[in-house]
């Protein structure tokens, strides 16, 4: 998983978790962090495109995004 945080003229620090040894209870979590940088622009656009895309799929109940 992934978190951007904005910090203003198009620059992002990023927040990384994943778990390399598979899900708990045998898998410990790894957090990366990356400092600010406008370098995390494209990463920040990609993520945002892929999370609009999943907000317009209908759910299961038909209703977009509930």
């Amino acid at each position: 998983a992934e978190c951007f945080v904005g910090h203003g003229g198009g620059a992002y620090s990023r927040i990384r978790l994943d778990y390399p040894d598979g899900p708990p209870p045998d898998g410990h979590p790894r957090v990366g962090i990356d400092a600010k940088s406008t370098e995390l622009a494209d990463a920040f656009e990609d993520a945002l495109r892929v999370w609009r895309v999943a907000r317009s799929e209908p759910s299961p109940s038909g209703a977009p995004g509930s």
